[in-house]
């Protein structure tokens, strides 16, 4: 499953990648043991972000990934589309 990476960021020193989903099919990763986001190791879970279309309308395809080691941060870039492994 694709994802584009929107920004890239830290909460109390998690780093983030906040990634809109590129279609419609459904993932888990509470039963992935080595879940990636573009070939990075990721936290087995996914935040489903609260953010509106610009007509008012919620948007269900934005998801945060926190990543497990810090420094990935920096493959990352705005605008890449990754592959979710779970």
């Amino acid at each position: 499953m694709k994802f584009r990476v929107e920004s890239l960021y830290e909460i109390d020193a998690q780093p983030v990648v906040l990634a809109t989903r590129l279609g419609t099919t459904e993932f888990s990763l509470a039963r992935s043991a080595e879940p990636r986001l573009g070939g990075i190791r990721i936290r087995n879970f996914a935040e489903e972000v609260r953010r509106f279309r610009p007509d008012g309308t919620p948007d269900f395809d934005v998801f945060a990934f926190v990543l497990d080691n810090r420094r990935d941060k920096e493959r990352f870039s705005v605008g890449q589309i990754v592959e979710l492994e779970p």
